[in-house]
């Protein structure tokens, strides 16, 4: 863990020196995957499950509750069919038993002063110090989607250093914010009790890139009010597109993070996920499309890096923004002469 926790403060470096470093690791882990398919880098046996929500939904408590559940927990990681006849080729498909764990949480940056609290992992006391488990707080620097610039490279590092499922935390989100879909295999939606009526549900974003929808904090006197919530999003979730191939309309589930209620329903519907996804192809088409991405996303990231580093555009971007001042030239034109000038 220690090992892990140095490759990904490398990667999180600004440092240009620290990012060829960085490369050159993921590199070679890439290269040394195919000997060894637990530790490869785009392996199924490996699983990534981002889970978003507003503040204040319980995403930490929910990871802690939920973490320790499916490690310590004799969970029989079948799907929802329970025709215990079945072949045992076939049982060998549906079961998924990880045998450890990482959390990847990403802590919102300060928009003055640049700096990150890492708070959540003090909400995973016990995950944290389990023995097969690695929770590692992040910042955001800014980065909107709800994870950062480098999330996706530090999950490729916990699945080569043996966590064969990883869970990523996501900041806070608004409705807009979907970036996390292009890091992870499923998103779980995780909504408070009374978060709004059935119009909050149709409404597209997030709501509409969730493979599963989960009510938590549905215990106690909110439990009412978290059974009203699954209700208005189950009759808006009707009106969507299926997003990924041969999973019906996403499940809504009531959990609770205090008492533990309704953890062993989630861990069923994320193995039947699995299953369908790993059987269909479509998890390997999805991890080949989030690749490309990733691809696009850091050739943009290092245009906008070469530009501030470099001091022939910074002195044509101080002479621009004179301009600007001035009222002599748009933002947009401004902003297509630096880019002509790379």
């Amino acid at each position: 863990r220690v090992a892990l926790s140095g490759a990904i403060t490398l990667i999180e470096s600004r440092t240009e020196t620290h990012r060829r470093q960085a490369d050159l690791l993921l590199n070679y882990l890439l290269r040394h995957s195919n000997t060894d398919e637990k530790r490869e880098l785009s392996s199924p046996s490996s699983f990534r499950v981002g889970i978003a929500g507003p503040p204040g939904a319980g995403k930490s408590s929910f990871i802690e509750t939920f973490g320790l559940f499916v490690l310590d927990k004799e969970v029989k990681t079948i799907s929802t069919i329970k025709d215990e006849s079945r072949d045992s080729d076939n049982d060998e498909t549906t079961d998924f038993q990880p045998s450890k764990l990482a959390v990847v949480c990403i802590d919102p940056s300060s928009t003055l002063t640049g700096g990150s609290i890492l708070g959540d992992k003090t909400r995973m006391t016990e995950l944290s110090r389990h023995d097969r488990a690695f929770v590692r707080p992040s910042p955001s620097r800014g980065t909107l989607g709800g994870i950062a610039a480098y999330t996706n490279d530090a999950i490729c590092l916990c699945q080569a250093a043996g966590y064969d499922l990883v869970f990523v935390e996501t900041v806070g989100l608004g409705q807009s914010e979907v970036e996390i879909c292009e890091g992870v295999d499923m998103l779980i939606l995780l909504v408070p009790p009374a978060g709004g009526d059935e119009l909050q549900g149709v409404k597209k974003g997030i709501v509409e890139m969730a493979s599963m929808l989960v009510v938590n904090k549905a215990d106690g006197n909110l439990l009412p009010a978290a059974r009203t919530t699954a209700a208005d999003y189950g009759a808006a979730m009707r009106f969507f597109r299926n997003r990924d191939d041969g999973w019906d309309v996403p499940p809504i589930l009531l959990v609770s993070a205090k008492t533990g209620e309704g953890m062993e329903r989630v861990w069923e519907e994320i193995c039947r996920f699995r299953r369908i996804m790993v059987e269909s192809g479509e998890l390997d088409k999805k991890r080949q499309r989030q690749s490309q991405y990733w691809m696009h996303k850091n050739v943009r990231d290092l245009i906008v890096s070469r530009a501030r580093s470099d001091p022939v555009l910074r002195e044509q971007a101080k002479r621009l923004e004179t301009e600007l001042t001035k009222g002599l030239i748009t933002p947009r034109a401004a902003a297509t002469e630096l880019v002509d000038s790379l």
